[in-house]
């Protein structure tokens, strides 16, 4: 495998990269005695509970905890024994009905990649795909945050001990641009210390779920290739760029996109509230997801493209939708959409009664863009194999 060295003076990354061995542990031993940290996710694992009983499992979860905290002596076991074991299993338990991997067997667990991912849910969609490459026996990969998700100190620290890395977004144009290649460059140096990464294949996430690959993401990673004057196939195929494709049969996120899809289609742009991601990431954490189906591909061959991320950009899409696996809300929602009952044999009423049950109450503009992002990854998927045939 060729190794690229740079030919520029080293970028700083100090207010990036994820964090070495040693800041985990102390980042751990500080939430080992924060009271509010701790009484957070004491919260959060007694909730539901008799409310009697809720004082004395709060006591047990803070002691279990802080037992957990003063364990950790790496990034590992960080990832292993709180995230991993405690958090992601609490949230399987409460929200998930089952999670289906597939592809993750073909991986080198000696070799790394860029997984570039459709992108639903904040926290989720990286961390149920982390799971499953502890699953598989694979190294954990580093997992690209937007700045945006950075709302306080102590959110930055629990990202980046989780091998979170930072790209700052929302700069002016000279400065972003500067922030594309440094980001580059750390990624290249990611590439060169043998580690994965974890990426969004699209800035921020896909509101109305017709998750399109955007180019600028493939042009983003290559600026570093750019730079050493090595080719866009050749750099690519040595970062080697790898698809995934996440469905959740309930998607949690839908009734606050449809709201931001509303106010985008009506006054031409939308702004987030100051704790809009917060209200996401928390409605994504709690709320129910039903089925998972978790698909990885295999490395994109970036010869045949030459500069063409264009097409890159459409080959991985292909992946994203066909292996995209709908649930009775997706196929509900495009028969309503489309006012035909070509997917009716895919659902029951008992499934309408549900999906009335939770969308029905909502006004008419609103219920329009949930139905929208609930159809999307069908007409997608329907798309593809028309150009199959």
């Amino acid at each position: 495998m060729i190794f690229f060295k740079s030919r520029h003076p080293e970028y700083s990354f100090d207010d990036i990269r994820s964090f070495t061995d040693e800041e985990v542990v102390a980042a751990a031993k500080e939430w080992a005695s924060d009271k509010f940290f701790l009484e957070t996710v004491a919260a959060y694992f007694s909730a539901g509970k008799p409310s009697f009983l809720q004082p004395f499992l709060k006591k047990k979860v803070v002691k279990y905890l802080i037992t957990l905290l003063k364990s950790v002596d790496s990034v590992a076991s960080f990832q292993k024994n709180i995230i991993s074991d405690l958090v992601i299993a609490e949230i399987k338990k409460r929200t998930v009905k089952s999670i289906h991997y597939s592809g993750f067997e073909n991986l080198n667990p000696n070799d790394r990649y860029i997984f570039l991912s459709n992108h639903r849910d904040i926290v989720c969609d990286a961390a149920f795909f982390e799971d499953g490459m502890l699953k598989h026996g694979l190294k954990t990969t580093e997992i690209a945050f937007g700045s945006n998700l950075l709302v306080n100190k102590s959110v930055e620290k629990l990202i980046r001990s989780n091998k979170g890395c930072i790209f700052y977004r929302g700069l002016d144009l000279r400065k972003q641009y500067e922030e594309y290649s440094r980001f580059s460059a750390y990624i290249g140096k990611l590439m060169n210390d043998n580690q994965s990464l974890w990426l969004a294949h699209r800035p921020g996430r896909s509101k109305d779920a017709s998750h399109e690959t955007n180019p600028a993401v493939l042009k983003m990673i290559y600026l570093a290739g750019r730079s050493r004057g090595v080719s866009f196939p050749e750099y690519m195929n040595f970062c080697q760029i790898v698809p995934v494709s996440v469905s959740y049969e309930r998607d949690p996120a839908v009734p606050l996109m449809a709201k931001a899809l509303v106010f985008e289609e009506r006054d031409g742009k939308y702004e987030k509230s100051r704790d809009e991601d917060l209200q996401h990431i928390i409605s994504g954490v709690t709320g129910y997801k039903g089925e998972i189906h978790i698909a990885v591909g295999t490395p994109i061959d970036f010869t045949p493209f030459g500069k063409n991320a264009e097409a890159v950009a459409l080959e991985i899409d292909r992946f994203i939708h066909t292996q995209f696996v709908p649930g009775a809300f997706h196929y509900i929602a495009y028969d309503r959409m489309f006012h035909t009952d070509r997917f009716s044999c895919m659902y029951t009423d008992d499934d309408e009664t549900e999906f009335d049950s939770l969308y029905s109450r909502y006004e008419p503009m609103i219920y329009k863009k949930i139905l929208l992002q609930y159809a999307n990854p069908v007409v997608s998927k329907i798309k593809i194999e028309e150009i199959r045939k």
